[in-house]
């Protein structure tokens, strides 16, 4: 908890607002990620879900093939029983990301769209709700969190997602075979510093002018916050938002020096609107 604080308050002194934005893409992000004050009916009933599902104490076969929770976790792997309650409010995209994602979907108009780490399948939801008709691909390390994710999409009367199980490491080369480019990433899987970067070189190539790729729990722990460094100073990035709830690139060309930035609404450093600060 004490880490977490540390690590916030390091985020907040360094965050800019609108305000303080130069590239008309950073800008257009941030309107659409921060400001957009519509609500969508995917909403409410995404969340109406997320709440029975917070209260359906059923267990299921879990097996992470990533950093697992920040406690028990065992050679890499956490395995064992735990409840899809427990899941739900632990493990799963927040409302708050869901909005976000939801809301960044509908800038991107992606085609194509790559998820790592379904989990039971909120992020899902929020990406497919917003891009109905994309290719979309899923890949998860959990078989019984896949069934539980394809099942909600039905409930949700979303169309259906390409789920995949498996580790990434026996899925990824394959989805990315199977996918023409990459409009839209969302990285959201095994939270430790070597495998975020080869899955962010391995969807590299696939990215194009108006890609957009999305890396979640950037500060998870020292390892993903170094990722998160080493990530965003690639050459072929030309934008970097960070928002703590997850980190976003782009690689637009008419960005023409690369642009690096924490960034939180203009409500919580409103003095920022003001010229000179």
């Amino acid at each position: 908890m004490i880490d977490a604080l540390k690590a916030w308050l390091r985020f907040y002194a360094k965050a800019v607002t609108r305000y303080q934005l130069h590239a008309p893409l950073a800008f257009a992000l941030e309107e659409a990620l921060l400001r957009d004050p519509r609500t969508y009916y995917a909403y409410d009933r995404i969340e109406r879900l997320r709440a029975m599902l917070r209260e359906d104490y059923n267990e299921i076969e879990f097996l992470d093939y990533g950093a697992g929770p920040r406690s028990s976790v065992l050679n890499g792997k956490t395995s064992g029983k735990r409840s899809v309650a427990e899941i739900a409010r632990r493990s799963a995209s927040t409302a708050r990301q869901g909005r976000m994602l939801f809301r960044l979907t509908q800038f991107v108009r992606p085609d194509t769209i790559l998820e790592l780490g379904s989990s039971l399948g909120f992020g899902s939801a929020f990406l497919r709700a917003a891009a109905p008709k994309a290719q979309f691909i899923s890949l998860e390390g959990n078989a019984a969190c896949v069934d539980i994710a394809r099942r909600n999409l039905e409930l949700l009367e979303l169309p259906a997602v390409d789920f995949r199980v498996g580790p990434f490491e026996a899925t990824l080369e394959k989805a990315l075979r199977d996918l023409p480019s990459l409009d839209l990433a969302f990285i959201d899987g095994n939270h430790r510093l070597e495998p975020t970067l080869r899955y962010f070189e391995a969807c590299l190539p696939l990215a194009r002018n108006h890609s957009i790729f999305v890396f979640d729990d950037i500060y998870w722990s020292d390892e993903m916050q170094s990722a998160w460094q080493q990530i965003k100073a690639h050459p072929r990035v030309r934008l970097s938002l960070d928002c703590w709830d997850f980190g976003l690139i782009a690689f637009d060309s008419a960005v023409l020096h690369p642009q690096h930035y924490s960034l939180v609404p203009t409500w919580m450093k409103p003095w920022k609107a003001f010229a000179g600060w």
